[in-house]
């Protein structure tokens, strides 16, 4: 059952106290081809180490309480560590996303002292459905289960929580990763309906699926409710519900279905560029609430 999550223009707010919770993507550099990425920043300059230390000094001092460190691949950004100790020390909670290629156990004994969350990206555990969604390197290398489980222990060993993405597709609609989940058992499993952005991933538009496929998805995965926090995405729900930042430091929202950034945080200050771009504290609290799942699948 689709929950409508449809928002007035009266609906549309600026973030300037409740949505403390903010993506800072960091590059849009990858290892990885993923078609239905919508975070490939074409032509988007990316702000050098100093630059993006005193972004994460400005966010702090603003009030944030949380930043997720995403991109493109965020481990392959050289000074990922110096950001997270910045944040760490200022009282932030700290997360990254990534496909978990370089996730072992040096980058976890380097990393993982100023880190709270990892989320890894598992959109199939078929090594053929990964390497037709894009998901796979330039010498099309997909990623191994075994060694992204290996990394997981090493990361829930260090005290990290993890949280696991997984965007749904043609591909893998039907796939089952119910027994992956439970070997897994990560603090929260996100689970997104592919979502199209004009001039970023237009090219995968022969992998969405509609809003009743997704909930078959959610469906036969019900029993997982029981062991992990599952928060669905709709496409519809993504739209002006997110406060992100591009590499080049500026604000920008989706909630036209295309890309608007705002002037540079460290030219203009946080509260003249949260006025450029719009958010719904309605969507943003919505997309985090633990109980949706269980309307949807009711």
């Amino acid at each position: 059952m689709f929950i409508s999550n449809r928002i007035t223009e009266d609906d549309i707010v600026w973030p300037e106290d409740s949505i403390l919770d903010i993506n800072y993507h960091l590059t849009s550099k990858c290892n990885m081809s993923c078609k239905f990425c919508f975070a490939k920043f074409k032509k988007v300059p990316e702000l050098g180490k100093k630059q993006s230390i005193s972004l994460v000094k400005l966010l702090a001092e603003y009030g944030y309480q949380k930043i997720n460190f995403v991109g493109g691949e965020p481990t392959l950004c050289p000074w990922l560590k110096d950001l997270l100790r910045e944040a760490k020390n200022s009282g932030i909670t700290t997360s990254i996303v990534t496909n978990g290629l370089l996730i072992n156990k040096s980058w976890l004994n380097i990393h993982s002292e100023y880190l709270d969350w990892i989320g890894f990206s598992i959109d199939s555990i078929i090594p053929e459905t990964n390497h037709k969604l894009g998901r796979h390197t330039s010498n099309s290398m997909s990623p191994d289960i075994s060694t992204i489980l290996e990394a997981l222990e090493m990361a829930k060993g260090l005290g990290l929580k993890i949280k696991i993405n997984t965007v749904v597709t043609q591909l893998n609609k039907d796939e089952n990763f119910t027994e992956l989940i439970s070997q897994i058992k990560p603090e929260k499993w996100k689970i997104f309906q592919i979502l199209i952005i004009r001039g970023e991933n237009d090219k995968a538009r022969s992998l969405m699926i509609n809003n009743e496929e997704f909930e078959n998805f959610l469906f036969n995965h019900r029993e997982l409710t029981f062991h992990t926090k599952m928060l669905p995405e709709y496409s519809e729900d993504m739209i002006g519900s997110y406060l992100m930042i591009d590499p080049s430091g500026c604000f920008y929202d989706n909630s036209n279905g295309v890309y608007v950034k705002s002037d540079s945080l460290l030219k203009v200050g946080i509260a003249d560029a949260l006025k450029q771009v719009k958010i719904s504290r309605i969507k943003f609290t919505t997309r985090h609430d633990p109980t949706r799942v269980y309307r949807i699948l009711s």
